[in-house]
């Protein structure tokens, strides 16, 4: 009925490139996500800069899309998808921001 984009992420996993399809959040997560993308500093060289708090926000956002992308409600699942998640947060911030609509945080 409705086509929901979805953006694939590449993770790279003993050497070997896994493809996973990544669902946007449920709007309740919204306001979380529109607060890191306004928090965010930017250096002269174009760098992005979020402190400590936004990254454990970052990684509870990134836990929910994993969730909601594969169906994941096992308590075994979800502790080892926190580790993934922990062990790819920096790959997963770019693409948290474009499957929602936000390309680059803005």
């Amino acid at each position: 009925m409705f086509k929901v984009y979805k953006k694939d992420i590449v993770v790279k996993i003993n050497g070997e490139d896994v493809t996973y399809s990544l669902l946007p959040l449920s709007g309740r997560f919204l306001p979380k996500l529109m607060g890191l993308a306004s928090s965010k500093k930017q250096d002269a060289d174009g760098n992005v800069d979020f402190n400590d708090k936004d990254f454990a926000i970052f990684h509870e956002l990134i836990m929910e899309t994993m969730k909601y992308s594969y169906d994941i409600k096992s308590d075994s699942d979800i502790s080892e998808l926190d580790l993934f998640v922990s062990q790819n947060l920096m790959v997963f911030i770019p693409v948290l921001f474009e499957v929602n609509g936000l390309s680059n945080g803005e």
